[in-house]
């Protein structure tokens, strides 16, 4: 199991960037409310388990979301390969958020030296599943799609994703219909 952490605060507050990555072309790399990243990750994972996508192992299963205690968040800073960030916890105005999902042991980033044709076609696949669960993944990018060794694709991270599909089917219907 994999423990997802969002800290409790606004962007403002997060001064964290990724700007080394070096594929951030024509890309916002602002970093957004993490509250915003938790919210639209859990009602994603909501959907997925839903409508049967998480069964179809081509995302993560997830196993639920809490609030870290201050016992929580102290098990974690003492972890050996404790990260920076969740060194910083303790540091936090409110707790933190967390997402339980599945760990994928010995998985790659999908990239240049991995992928086949085939893996590219199960990675579209894959990925027009979730579009079934009403879920668009909202960050379609290499490294948030796993291989795993038996050369199974994960889709991962819907932080960025987007449910509100009904509203824009409505949107279009009306507009649709208003011109006849």
């Amino acid at each position: 199991m994999l423990l997802k952490v969002f800290p409790d605060r606004d962007a403002l507050q997060d001064e964290d960037t990724d700007d080394d990555d070096d594929d951030n072309w024509g890309r916002d790399t602002s970093k957004p409310d993490t509250r915003a990243l938790f919210r639209r990750e859990c009602e994603a994972y909501a959907h997925l388990l839903h409508f049967g996508i998480c069964k179809r192992r081509i995302v993560p299963n997830c196993y639920g979301r809490t609030t870290l205690s201050p016992g929580h968040i102290g098990k974690l800073v003492a972890l050996p390969a404790a990260s920076d960030t969740v060194c910083a916890l303790p540091n936090e105005e409110l707790p933190p958020k967390g997402i339980l999902i599945e760990y994928f042991a010995n998985a790659e980033r999908l990239s240049h030296q991995n992928i086949t044709p085939e893996v590219a076609q199960a990675a579209l696949r894959a990925l027009n599943a979730v579009h079934t669960g009403n879920v668009l993944h909202g960050d379609v990018h290499q490294r948030n799609i796993l291989l795993l060794p038996d050369r199974r694709v994960v889709w991962i991270d819907f932080d960025c994703s987007c449910c509100d599909l009904v509203r824009e089917l409505r949107d279009a219907w009306s507009y649709v219909l208003n011109d006849w």
